[in-house]
Parts: structure tokens; sequence; C-alpha cells
């Protein structure tokens, strides 16, 4: 009796020390960690659970007054600070707690402001307002005419014509930034300033959708629009929506209407569908191109396609390596005669490209070496007082010479060898001495032999006419009178054959 009793306490005392460590065993420990730890508002901030001994429910505080019971949530942290995050993991057999700390940093401030208005005449009182986010600390205008202002919403007065370009540089605790420029016209003239910006401009593949927004501005106010989106296609609409349906690039253009004026800007290569970032192709054209006198001016457009788009520029217009302009469309004024190799480098930020048209441009006066004829034969100059003419042989007999002859005089396979030189020069003493009376009496007695012996003629007639015809195109003058003199005997002979055929 006493041995069972025994027994069963001590099974008893077991069963309680397994039961007091398998509560231990389960009992949740909780974890979790977190990305990122830190940022500029708005942060956003994926939680992961890592507690052990499989908790079955947890609940969040955020620090921020917020909540979850998710067991991995994300959450967004909009105000700057420091946030302690509190999980609590639970089971049956009992929970735990863990914590973290986040640290939430004021954003970068983002940097905009308007201007009204943005063109008129002289004098032209601007009011700038300031309509960045962030906490911003101090700001710093530029008015583009070389005067500033520290004030948050200035006002400026513009006397001078021109275009200038406002912006402003704001700080605050955790950072700076500098706006886009502005521009402002100060004009006399009614004709309108032309701009736009289209959002997207690039994509990886087609059919990509444009919002183009039209920035133009005149002393009147736009009245018309006339967009040229590049693949065949137009608007009239002052703000277009354009949906490019094949991959290419696309030049966009922008005319615009201020009453009775109009202007217009292209932007070449501005939008990009399936093609490489950092593409750079330079190109420009130049008018004019040549010119007889200086100094003269030249006009320089840049055709150069871009992706993303040209931002930058370099001119090098006389091909000494300086820089002599950073325009995108400059004039130059060449002022000494020469032939020049203008180079242009553009650049859109991440790449550049160069192109060089090699002796573009010409200016005059060009120098000339006078070319003065030379006799192709030697001469002797007159004595005695007489007086002699002297003729380059370019122009010997050429008003009374023929194609063959003309061919012949001026076939040359080296420059210093004529064929016709050759065989007048050869022939001419004989042909004048002889000529072709002696030719005539030769040729006339063969044929009169030939016809009294077979009374067939034709062979020698052939070979006459041809021969005859021969010394006709090399000598015309000479040879007119044969030539007639050959075409009497031949008739004769030939009507006397007939009259005996006949008898």
């Amino acid at each position: 009796m006493k041995l069972f009793t025994g027994l069963c306490i001590g099974l008893l005392i077991l069963l309680l020390i397994v039961t007091v460590n398998a509560g231990d065993a389960y009992a949740p420990s909780a974890s979790f960690t977190f990305i990122p730890a830190s940022g500029t508002i708005p942060l956003t901030v994926t939680f992961t659970d890592t507690s052990l001994n499989g908790p079955t429910s947890w609940n969040w505080s955020f620090g921020d007054g917020t909540y979850s019971i998710i067991q991995n949530p994300s959450h967004v942290y909009s105000i700057a600070g420091s946030y302690t995050v509190i999980l609590n993991a639970t089971n049956i057999l009992g929970s735990s707690n863990f914590s973290q700390v986040i640290t939430a940093l004021p954003s970068v401030p983002v940097v905009s402001f308007t201007a009204n208005p943005t063109i008129g005449s002289s004098p032209l009182l601007v009011t700038f307002t300031d309509t960045s986010s962030g906490t911003i600390t101090s700001w710093y205008w530029t008015f583009g005419d070389g005067n500033t202002s520290v004030l948050q919403n200035p006002t400026h007065t513009y006397s001078a014509l021109g275009t200038y370009y406002a912006s402003l540089f704001v700080t605050s605790p955790v950072g700076d930034n500098t706006s886009s420029p502005v521009a402002i016209y100060v004009v006399a003239s009614p004709v309108p300033f032309i701009d736009f910006v289209g959002v997207p401009v690039s994509s990886g593949s087609a059919p990509l959708t444009v919002q183009y927004t039209d920035l133009s501005s005149a002393l009147g106010g736009i009245t018309a629009w006339n967009w040229s989106f590049g693949d065949g296609t137009y608007s009239n609409s002052q703000n277009p929506l354009h949906t490019y349906i094949t991959n290419g690039q696309y030049s966009v253009t922008l005319v615009a209407l201020s009453g009775v004026y109009q202007n217009y800007t292209s932007k070449v290569g501005y939008i990009n569908i399936g093609v490489a970032l950092s593409t750079i192709s330079a190109n420009f054209v130049a008018n004019p191109t040549y010119s007889a006198t200086s100094p003269v001016s030249v006009q320089f457009t840049d055709t150069s396609v871009c992706n993303p788009v040209c931002t930058d520029w370099a001119w090098d217009f006389d091909g000494d390596g300086l820089t002599d302009s950073l325009v995108q469309n400059p004039l130059y004024t060449y002022t000494n005669p020469g032939t020049y190799s203008p180079k242009l480098i553009v650049s859109n930020g991440p790449a550049s490209g160069t192109r060089v048209r090699n002796l573009y441009i010409t200016v005059g006066p060009i120098y000339v070496p006078t070319t003065i004829p030379q006799p192709s034969t030697t001469w002797n100059p007159g004595y005695n007082g007489t007086s002699s003419t002297y003729t380059s042989s370019t122009n010997v007999d050429l008003a009374n010479s023929t194609y063959l002859k003309y061919w012949l005089q001026n076939f040359s396979s080296t420059g210093n060898f004529s064929v016709y030189g050759f065989a007048f020069g050869m022939m001419a003493p004989i042909m004048h001495v002889f000529g072709f009376w002696i030719y005539l009496i030769i040729w006339g007695l063969y044929l009169f032999a030939v016809w009294v012996r077979s009374q067939d003629v034709t062979l020698p007639l052939i070979i006459g006419i041809l021969t005859i015809g021969v010394f006709g195109l090399l000598f015309p003058k000479e040879s007119l009178p044969v030539i007639l003199i050959m075409f009497a005997i031949c008739g004769a002979i030939i009507i006397a054959k007939l009259m005996k055929d006949s008898i």
C-alpha cells in the first residue's frame, strides 16, 4: 500500500513538471523585421512577423495612433518624426511584446511657382507666387535680368525688351532644390511665343498615349492651335491627347495664332517609342553655304535627334577647336574669305554626339589662277618690223569642222597626243600640193579601166565614194570641189552605161 501511494505521488510530480515545461515551450516570443528603417515622407514601411512558438494573433501599434491585426502589414508615415512600433503576439498559452523605432524624415522640398503675367510690354510688372511643398525655410529668386529676391512671394518689374528666365531656389531642414525656369517675355510685337510639353515622351514599345500641354504666350492671347504629331496626324485642340501606335522617333510641331499673327516651334525627335535610351544622332544644316563676298551671316539650324530630347549644344564654326556658341540655332558671321568645316556637339545629359560637315561653308572671294592659252606648235616672231598674230590651236578651223573632225581633234589618251593633229600634220602638205587631184586622176583611170574590161563599176564606185567621204570628213574645204567632180564622173559613167545597155 505504501509503495502504490509513493508511485502515484511521483507520477503527479512528473506530470506537473512536464506540464510546466510544455507551457514554457509554446508561449509566444514576439519579434519582427521592417524595411526601411528610415526615409523621407511619405515613408512606406513593410513589417514582417518573425515571432516564435506559433502565435495565433497579432496586434500592431505603429506609434502614430494607427493599428493593425494583420500578421505582415505595411504602413505609410506621412508626417516627419520618430515612431515606436509595438507588436503583441498571442496564443492560448500566453503573449509577448516586441518594439522597434521608425524614423520618418521631412521630404526634400518640391519647388514650383507661378508668374503673372508672363508676357507684356515694357515696363512689365510680374507677380511671383511660391507654390512649393515641404518645410521651406528660405527662398532665393533669380529674375533673369541680373536682379534677385529673398522674399517668398516677390514682385518684379522688367524694363527692357527681351526674354527672361526666372527660377526659384529653396532650402529646408533636409535639403534644397531648384525649380525649372519660367520664361518671361517683354515684347513690343504681337507675334506669339510658342512652347509646349508632352508627358510621357518615351516608351519601350507602342502604343504610347501622350498628353500635350500648350505653354505659348502672346500679347493678345493665343486664339488658335495647329499640332502636327509627326506621324501624319494633326489636332486643333489647345491641349490634345494623342496616341502613337507604331514604334519610332517623332518630331512634334505646334503652330499658334494670336489674332492675325502666328508663330511656331518644332521639337525634333521629341517622342521616342521603342528607341534605346541615350541615342544621339547629331546633325545640322546652314543657310547660305556659299557667299561670293565677305562678311556673310550664316544661320545654323540644329536637326539632331536624341532620346531623351537634346538639351545642350556646342558649336565650332571655324574649326579652330574653340566653342563659338551654346545656342541651339545660332547665327554666325564669317568675316574672312575661306572654306570652313563647322562642328556641332549635341548632348542629352547622359550621352553626346558629334557632327562635322567637312568644307561645308565657302566664303569668297575665292582666288582662281588665270589660265593663259598656249600655242601647240613652235613659232617664230616677225622680223623687219613685220607683225604676227598667234592663235591657240584649240580654235583653229573649228568653225568649218565636222563632229568627226572635232572628236579627232580633241581625242587624247595622254593629254599630249592628238590623232587629228598627227594626221593633219603628216597629210596636209601632200593634200595641199597634190591634193585630191592626183587621187581623182588615179581613181578615174582605175574606174575607166574596170568599166572597159568588165562593164561593172559597182565595186570601184563604192571604194571611191567611201574614200572621198573619209577625206571629206577630215578636210571638208579641200575635198568639196573633188567630191563634186567625182559625182559628175560617176554620173557620166552611169549615163553612158545605161545608153550602151539600151542599144
